[in-house]
């Protein structure tokens, strides 16, 4: 009975342990290769999220922003009604100072 040594070390086996060698180094490369993609979509989640909570502080901040527009433009509007309107004392010559 021929021993394992003899095989490998015949010179037919040795495109085969070529190939499985070709082989070992593409799996390698392919777990490489998909350790890449996880992190990057890993990544693009993570940014996502970021992108969406920003898009969401920006709508409140806005909406406050409108609100406080609005409620600046009444008390405006209100100050100069009550600047043109006189007074009742306003007959008697005492105005507001």
């Amino acid at each position: 009975m021929l021993g394992l040594a003899w095989l490998n070390s015949s010179p037919y086996f040795v495109p085969f342990r070529q190939g499985n060698e070709i082989i070992k180094k593409l799996q390698d490369d392919l777990r490489g290769y998909m350790s890449k993609v996880k992190l990057k979509n890993e990544v693009t989640t993570r940014q996502e999220h970021v992108i969406s909570e920003k898009e969401k502080l920006n709508e409140k901040l806005k909406k406050e922003l409108d609100e406080n527009t609005r409620n600046l433009k009444v008390c405006a509007f209100a100050s100069k009604a009550a600047v043109a309107r006189p007074g009742p004392l306003a007959a008697v010559g005492i105005t507001h100072s």
